[in-house]
């Protein structure tokens, strides 16, 4: 194929894949068939949201898809990400489970300790202490538990969950049942979920700066986020 081409780009939710946003404004090209060429995809602003798969190569198939997931900041001021929306890598995988919110969550797939993680990454727009929850499903006593890393820093957390096994439940972010909190200046920021034990879930996390915020939602009864949440 040889001409001058017009290439527009439009964004599909992947937790409502109805959703579809416009079409880009158009952009000319030149293709040759004598070139091979990369499709090569960034997200803008920097940081705005994530892509599950990286698009650079040298044959193109248009049957194939780039998903951008979205980091909401929801009206309350607190963050929700959901955890499969992360950067996956090593024996971290996705499963399905319809008490699951969009209906999956993050596991490890192996007994070998940090053999996998999830890069999530969330924004904060002022300085302050934050405290982070994570709704998180362990199945038995040894297979409870995730390491945990904000940002760069050298302190890796061990992250044990609560000894209530086979029901989804919200926890604060732990060191070894020591609960956490988080200093965080303006920006983007990266938690790290480490694979630690086999089959320990991670649905999805909030992040607040606020200290009794998931104490009055589960005591008032109100909804934290579309999920169906039996702890």
């Amino acid at each position: 194929i040889d001409g001058i081409f017009e290439v527009k780009a439009r964004a599909r939710s992947q937790t409502f894949p109805q959703a579809v946003s416009g079409w880009s404004s158009g952009l000319s090209v030149t293709i040759s068939d004598l070139i091979k060429y990369n499709l090569t995809v960034h997200v803008v602003p920097e940081g705005a949201g994530t892509i599950d798969k990286n698009p650079s190569r040298s044959n193109y198939d248009p049957a194939e898809w780039v998903t951008l997931t979205a980091i909401p900041k929801t009206k309350d001021g607190n963050i929700r990400v959901e955890a499969e929306s992360g950067t996956l890598s090593g024996e971290i995988a996705v499963g399905n489970d319809g008490e699951a919110s969009s209906n999956q969550y993050i596991y490890g797939t192996t007994r070998t300790p940090r053999s996998g993680s999830a890069e999530i990454r969330f924004e904060v727009s002022e300085f302050g202490t934050y405290y982070i929850w994570g709704r998180c499903y362990a199945l038995s006593s040894t297979e409870d538990s995730f390491f945990l890393i904000m940002d760069n820093s050298t302190d890796t957390l061990t992250w044990h969950l609560a000894q209530e096994y086979n029901v989804w439940k919200w926890q604060k972010v732990s060191d070894w049942h020591v609960e956490q909190t988080f200093d965080l200046a303006p920006g983007w920021h990266t938690i790290t979920i480490v694979q630690r034990d086999i089959n320990a879930r991670l649905d999805n996390l909030l992040i607040t700066s606020d200290p009794t915020y998931f104490w009055n939602i589960l005591y008032l009864g109100q909804m934290l986020c579309p999920v169906r949440d039996r702890g």
